[in-house]
């Protein structure tokens, strides 16, 4: 790793300095420096409050059943349920002409992709054509959820495919005992302890799980095919697991285009019948959540639970109105980022 004075002198940089002096490079200084835009404001989304309303819907990281989480550094996880219903409002809302789907995602669990898949094709014959965009990672259940779509734009270098299955488990017989543990069990059905870490698996055991591997990659593979129109025999060849970069994805027929975001508003325009530079209005699915709903669903009592806290919350709000003949009026944030 180079110093910065030393990237400087190799010719690997233009010029040090901090965020103000790049900026200032960038956009000039004075009154002919040119204006900030955040990226939906430069993609002309924002601007056009009246353009063809698509949903956005984002799945990123891990897939798993139930909600999507996001962690504290800002990462979230892809919940199998969370996607399932953005699709499912997109679908409900007239208003909505197509679906982008952003996808970044390493893969996870069979049944949770599965569901996604599902919800794809719902959405489809819904007549609300998806788009998928892919991020870095689309592999196994990250192309699992995505096979499905009208169309598949990925990067050039995103992490494409490994279609296929595998799964296993950590055995800690030996380990136990060196700690002079031992466990007793008791369990009703030859492979209730199929996934216990207290033992390897039996031969039933074995034959079982090797069946429903069989069975997941059997299912996998032939919504492959189905979804890119790709022969059952040519796609065993894509399959087993192997991993492809988007380029080389494009070349056997795994994804439709190679890009960006930009790219992929091109295409979903195609799908959508819309014209090539009709403004898009994009709105992010589900909508975002309310705390009190928040707060019900915590409590597990749904919309009962959400009229109840809103009934305690009321005399509170009441509180916070404005008194009668005042108007409020919100600050002048334009130069805000």
């Amino acid at each position: 790793p180079f110093l910065a004075s030393e990237a400087l002198a190799a010719g690997l940089v233009d010029r040090l300095g901090y965020h103000d002096q790049a900026w200032e490079a960038a956009a000039g200084s004075g009154d002919a420096a040119a204006e900030e835009l955040d990226l939906g404001e430069y993609a002309g989304l924002l601007d056009h409050p009246r353009g063809a309303k698509v949903a956005l819907i984002s799945g990123l990281g891990a897939i798993h059943r139930g909600e999507s989480h996001r962690g504290l550094d800002g990462d979230g996880d892809f919940g199998a349920r969370t996607v399932a219903e953005a699709f499912r409002e997109a679908v409900e809302d007239d208003k909505v002409k197509a679906i982008l789907f952003r996808v970044d995602s390493p893969g996870g669990s069979y049944t949770a992709s599965d569901t996604v898949h599902h919800e794809v094709a719902r959405a489809r014959a819904a007549g609300k054509p998806v788009v998928v965009s892919m991020g870095d990672f689309a592999a196994s259940g990250g192309y699992f959820v995505a096979m499905g779509a009208d169309r598949i734009i990925a990067a050039p270098g995103t992490i494409t495919g490994s279609i296929g299955v595998f799964t296993g488990k950590v055995v800690l017989d030996e380990f136990w005992k060196k700690l002079g543990i031992s466990w007793d069990e008791m369990h009703r059905g030859d492979n209730a302890g199929i996934w216990s870490a207290n033992q390897p698996f039996s031969p039933q055991a074995k034959a079982r799980i090797d069946a429903l591997l069989d069975h997941i990659y059997a299912d996998f593979t032939g919504k492959a095919s189905e979804g890119r129109g790709i022969d059952a025999a040519r796609m065993d060849s894509l399959a087993r697991g192997r991993i492809w970069t988007g380029a080389d994805a494009k070349e056997s027929g795994l994804v439709d285009g190679l890009g960006g975001w930009a790219e992929a508003l091109v295409q979903l325009r195609q799908v959508a019948g819309l014209k090539a530079g009709e403004p898009l209005t994009l709105v992010e699915f589900p909508r975002p959540r309310k705390p009190w709903e928040v707060l019900a669903d915590s409590l597990g009592g749904g919309a009962v639970a959400e009229r109840r806290i809103l009934a305690r919350l009321q005399p509170l709000l009441d509180t916070l109105a404005p008194p009668p003949g005042v108007q409020l009026r919100a600050p002048d944030v334009r130069g805000a980022r």
